[in-house]
């Protein structure tokens, strides 16, 4: 099945594409090697270098959260990398990979009418409740710099799945 990604949030890149190369390669899904072929080829279509850079001090992106309405994320689907979907510039930027797990996850924003204001969300994960250790843990392995970054992208209440391509769990 098919993963798009943005490259660009509020008019900010994401570095999504290389986060998500990272990640491959940290968990072995893809070689040193094996870099210089997916970033020649995007250098092939876009004529234009990836905007980030792959170093240590990139936090890898190991999975994505998608709605999931009609239940479709199964383990052991494949997986489908690809920026600019359902357009002539489509680019499949890394190799296919399984689905290892998914996990449902809930953020809720509750409102508080004695402050008339919204509280802070609350995140859970298979129905427990994230810590900030452990949220901050989630929101970096998806790909944000910050719990607050993460909050900022899901600005509501949300219900979905966390699409796993590693072994880790919340």
């Amino acid at each position: 099945m098919t993963l798009a990604f943005s490259t660009q949030l509020n008019n900010k890149p994401t570095y999504f594409v290389e986060k998500v190369i990272f990640g491959l390669e940290q968990n072995k899904f893809i070689d040193f090697n094996e870099l210089g072929y997916f970033f020649g080829e995007y250098y092939g279509k876009f004529k234009e270098y990836f905007e980030g850079t792959i170093t240590n001090t990139v936090a890898p992106k190991i999975h994505t959260i998608r709605r999931d309405e009609f239940n479709r994320w199964k383990a052991g689907y494949d997986i489908h990398f690809v920026i600019n979907n359902r357009t002539p510039q489509r680019y499949q930027f890394a190799p296919v990979v399984k689905c290892t797990s998914t996990q449902e996850i809930n953020i809720v924003y509750w409102y508080n009418p004695k402050t008339q204001a919204f509280d802070s969300p609350k995140t859970y994960v298979d129905g427990k409740e994230l810590d900030n250790t452990v949220l901050l843990k989630l929101a970096t392995n998806d790909g944000f710099d910050s719990i607050s970054d993460f909050y900022a992208y899901f600005k509501g209440s949300f219900n979905g799945k966390i699409i796993h391509w590693t072994n880790t769990k919340y």
